[in-house]
């Protein structure tokens, strides 16, 4: 089951990104205005208003990188089942992935502004990320603990790697 899991999750994000994709201008624009009410932290503020400049092309740019990434992870995973390197990359992305998707819906509670379809693939999303720490748990392969702190490690490296593939649109745009 978890070879069936790791070959669909990539397929999942790319669903849930395409999603994004035609949705986020519109997203972006008729949200920007609420930051200042969600965010009770100035260096909070000034981090989310950035996140809404950014371009379609970057937007695409990164989506495309971290889709690359993942299912190269997956593939390599699957091709390599006792390979801990691949195991504990594939746990990191798969955090991320599960943050990203929490964090679309904790949008829609303070929000209230997501479309249905977004919220219908981010549910999938989340269910089939959380079968997936199920059956790690359950094979007894990893400890919650060993789950959780990679998990959140991948979702620490998260920022520096947008940064980096924003600073690498911006170069192949120059």
């Amino acid at each position: 089951m978890l070879k069936i899991i790791t070959s669909i999750l990539p397929f999942l994000f790319i669903l849930h990104d395409v999603e994004e994709m035609l949705e986020i201008r519109l997203w972006l624009d008729n949200n920007k205005h609420k930051i200042p009410e969600i965010a009770n932290n100035n260096q909070l503020k000034q981090i989310l208003l950035q996140s809404f400049d950014i371009s379609l092309g970057e937007f695409k740019f990164a989506i495309i990188t971290e889709f690359i990434i993942f299912s190269s992870i997956s593939f390599f995973s699957i091709r390599n089942p006792n390979n801990t390197i691949l195991l504990n990359l594939f746990i990191a992305m798969t955090g991320v992935f599960t943050f990203h998707t929490i964090a679309h819906l904790i949008q829609l509670i303070n929000l209230n502004k997501q479309s249905i379809r977004i919220v219908l693939v981010n549910l999938l999303v989340l269910l089939t990320s959380l079968y997936y720490y199920y059956e790690l748990l359950h094979s007894n392969i990893y400890s919650i603990t060993h789950i959780s702190i990679v998990a959140a490690t991948g979702c620490l490296l998260l920022s520096p790697a947008l940064v980096a593939a924003q600073w690498m649109w911006k170069m192949i745009n120059q």
